[in-house]
């Protein structure tokens, strides 16, 4: 388990996801067995926190 560059260095060959987030690529005995995609929303406040966040600095 691991990410694109790990699985490439052990010569897996991978089905590159094109979703946006992080990627873990999954083998199992050095054959591509599947991936996990970790990604959030951004907040409709993300903004406005941010903002208030440079103002305390």
């Amino acid at each position: 388990m691991g990410n694109e560059k790990l699985i490439e260095e052990h010569e897996i060959q991978i089905q590159k996801s094109q979703e946006i987030g992080t990627t873990i690529y999954v083998a199992i005995d050095g054959t591509f067995a599947g991936s996990i995609l970790i990604a959030d929303k951004i907040k409709d406040d993300a903004y406005q926190s941010i903002k208030q966040l440079k103002k305390t600095e």
